[in-house]
């Protein structure tokens, strides 16, 4: 241990190996230090990696506790891993043994140097920590297929498998029997490390599907799929050849990429925009299953793994590299969560992108997080829904949208709209409800039909801010709340009325008599 923000080793005569030294520094002040290494003595010093890492962040395994406190309570129950783009050049072996051993790599889809501080074994262990589950995309870019079956034998093997030896020589005996993995990701994009043409990409799917099913027969795989049928008809070519060999076929969308436009647009196109967004998702993701179905060639019917879906906004608008989410942006949140909901009966998986700051739920930076609306609004759909999605119908008044950049435009978009669940034992219902006006609250009757009595003491829960455009910021996290409370609800033949503040989503949970 090093007082004074100085550590002082000695080196013992020179050796041909590396050696490993680990010390705690004391800093002497907060903000901005400099760390520095310096050696006296005659002699070449080679130094493999230094990790300047805070002891609580050492002691959770490398991740930080306060973020990962943010993933639980969020009700997030699946983590997508490595990638993204990311997967397409990630060589999973350099993720294993001990850190400070571990190569530094150029990954080729960031153009970025991967340092591998956080591999198999972090990122497994932290699953099982937090008790989500673990899903993971196999490199179908510059990756081969026998590196993938070897992933899924390092995972799922027994301690005589060969992988399975070298798991348990890296300090885990016991498998972890990941049951979850995708074949590549995105390989139709020409921006993809590795992208070739649907036909290619199925019939190399098919040797990955192969030798991963040969180390573990129960793994559920994932392909490659698009949205509707585009890129050279990339659905039609993956579910006729690829039907038999997989259980699901990812989708990808995402809200609005203004990017494409010369100026930023107007406040008010954004919001009618990206407050609609979840039903232009909807509407691309039955389109996507239509073709699915048609051309499917397998016997079961597929599964959709949405699993990766969000809000783009334009970098040249934003500072530091990182999206500035607004109120607005934790209805589109909610809402998409919602359409989900409704189309749970195909999306069988679902992985919003992602968590931590570029596209994330939460702002950080080293000493402070912050919630920014999305992750309210994910938050507030996620922790307060019950299992069995019920069918919801809405009358209400409604606007148009007229497009924007990636954004078709919209007809009869409802300013109040509704997404219901039902418990397992059919005592606990949720109700959830968005109103999309900037400005006005709105009034609405409330019917359940079917189902035992409503109980009029409820929880409700609101997601809303302190205006439309409000913004949590580290400095203020007041800007945007999740406000709950416990309220008696005038209920007559299952009905109650309630007039939900503009620009909201509010949660009922209420207890049926059965």
């Amino acid at each position: 241990e090093g007082d004074n923000g100085v550590l002082e080793l000695t080196l013992d005569s020179p050796e041909s190996r590396f050696k490993t030294f680990t010390g705690i520094l004391h800093s002497v002040r907060s903000g901005k230090s400099d760390f520095e290494l310096v050696a006296r003595g005659k002699g070449r010093l080679w130094i493999g990696a230094v990790s300047v890492m805070r002891t609580s962040s050492a002691l959770e395994g490398g991740i930080r506790s306060d973020i990962s406190t943010k993933i639980v309570e969020a009700g997030i129950k699946m983590l997508r891993w490595p990638g993204g783009n990311f997967a397409s050049d990630y060589l999973w072996m350099d993720g294993i043994g001990p850190i400070d051993r571990r190569p530094t790599r150029l990954n080729r889809a960031w153009n970025e140097l991967e340092p591998n501080d956080l591999g198999t074994h972090e990122f497994l262990d932290f699953c099982e920590q937090i008790n989500v589950t673990p899903f993971i995309c196999v490199n179908a870019g510059s990756g081969s297929v026998e590196e993938a079956a070897a992933w899924v034998e390092y995972c799922n093997g027994p301690n005589d498998s060969e992988w399975g030896r070298v798991r348990a020589s890296n300090g885990r005996d016991k498998p972890w029997e990941v049951q979850h993995w995708s074949i590549g990701n995105e390989i139709w994009g020409n921006f993809q490390t590795g992208h070739v043409d649907p036909e290619t990409y199925a019939h190399r799917a098919i040797e990955f599907a192969l030798a991963m099913k040969s180390k573990d027969p129960s793994i559920h795989l994932t392909a490659v799929g698009h949205v509707r049928n585009t890129l050279g008809r990339w659905n039609k070519f993956i579910s006729s050849i690829l039907g038999p060999y997989v259980d699901a076929i990812a989708v990808h969308y995402y809200n609005l990429n203004p990017a494409v436009l010369k100026e930023e647009p107007s406040a008010a196109d954004k919001w009618d925009t990206l407050t609609a967004g979840p039903k232009s998702t909807a509407s691309a993701l039955r389109d996507t299953v239509a073709v699915i179905d048609k051309y499917w060639s397998g016997q079961e019917t597929p599964e959709i793994s949405f699993d990766e879906w969000g809000i783009r906004e334009d970098l040249r608008w934003a500072s530091g590299w990182k999206e500035r989410y607004l109120l607005r942006d934790g209805l589109n949140t909610a809402g998409t969560l919602m359409e989900i909901q409704r189309l749970s009966q195909r999306i069988s998986m679902s992985h919003q992108f992602g968590f931590v700051n570029r596209l994330g739920l939460i702002d950080a930076s080293p000493n402070h997080i912050s919630e920014t609306a999305c992750y309210q609004g994910y938050k507030l759909i996620a922790s307060h829904s019950h299992t069995i999605a019920l069918e919801t119908n809405v009358a209400a008044s409604t606007f148009d949208t007229a497009g924007l950049a990636t954004e078709p435009p919209q007809t009869n978009v409802p300013y109040l709209d509704t997404m219901a669940t039902l418990s397992e034992d059919g005592s606990q219902l949720s109700i959830s409800v968005i109103n999309r006006h900037r400005q006005n609250d709105m009034k609405a009757d409330v019917v359940i039909k079917g189902g035992g009595a409503l109980t009029p003491e409820t929880t409700m829960h609101e997601l809303n801010g302190t205006g439309p455009h409000a913004r949590n910021t580290y400095n203020d996290n007041t800007q945007t709340w999740l406000k709950t409370r416990r309220t008696r609800l005038d209920i007559e033949n299952n009905t109650f009325s309630y007039e939900f503040p503009a620009h909201s989503v509010t949660l009922f949970e209420i207890s049926l008599d059965t």
